[in-house]
């Protein structure tokens, strides 16, 4: 299943379990279940960053996962290089 459905199912649920639950899913729901599949901190949430330009990419786990091609890692310099 691709990783937006999922996150998207999952903040719904999220939502449905509030006791605030008003039939609307929040930005909060999603924040929450991205933080909990991805294990970061608010300031590298793409929900929860006050500038989300400046999220490390080298953050996200899905990096981690065997057989996907590894994205070009953008260095302070802001150019790209190959990982290894």
């Amino acid at each position: 299943m691709g990783a937006i459905i999922k996150i998207t199912r999952e903040a719904v649920y999220k939502a449905y379990d509030r006791p605030d639950f008003d039939g609307t899913v929040l930005v909060r729901d999603f924040a929450e279940v991205y933080a909990l599949q991805r294990h970061c901190v608010p300031s590298q949430n793409i929900f929860t960053a006050e500038c989300w330009q400046d999220i490390d990419p080298t953050n996200s786990r899905l990096r981690d996962i065997p057989g996907l091609p590894n994205p070009p890692i953008i260095d302070p310099a802001g150019t790209r290089r190959k990982r290894h």
